[in-house]
């Protein structure tokens, strides 16, 4: 029970591009043809495939800025979290928006896109866009005051 024939008409709002047809993930695709392996199963998971690509690719480019200003590779957290403050009009070829991470907002711009079930598949319902960015900008600062 389950899967796109119960979901025929749901939307869903993602932070990363859902399907398979993306720069990054054809190379994926090539480092396992070339290796003689065939890509994993996962990658037809693409929602939250796509989304650990997303997460280990900007991980990878916090810590590539890292090591720009630490050639020798001795780097702390607090490089990597200034690394990931230097993350600017990243998009892994369109699988996301582009994201400008900042000491400010560690979103990244919190941009979004509806998808759609239709047809037994996900079929791009909008454009990247975000939707109330000063409310939860609020919420926010409003949690992270109850902390401090």
């Amino acid at each position: 029970a389950g899967g796109f024939p119960a979901a025929e008409g749901y939307y869903t709002m993602q932070f990363a591009g859902v399907g398979s047809d993306y720069p990054v993930l054809n190379e994926i695709r090539e480092m396992y043809r070339k290796e003689g392996r065939p890509a994993p199963p996962e990658m037809a998971s693409t929602v939250y495939y796509n989304r650990g690509v997303v997460t280990a690719a900007l991980h990878v480019e916090a810590i590539r800025n890292d090591l720009k200003a630490h050639p020798d590779g001795k780097i702390t957290g607090a490089d990597v979290k200034a690394g990931f403050e230097k993350i600017s009009n990243f998009t892994l070829g369109g699988l996301i928006p582009p994201v400008k991470i900042t000491a400010a907002d560690h979103e990244g711009g919190g941009l979004v896109q509806i998808w759609q079930v239709k047809g037994g598949k996900f079929v791009k319902a909008s454009d990247w866009f975000s939707a109330y960015p000063e409310v939860v900008a609020r919420h926010i600062g409003q949690a992270a005051a109850k902390k401090s």
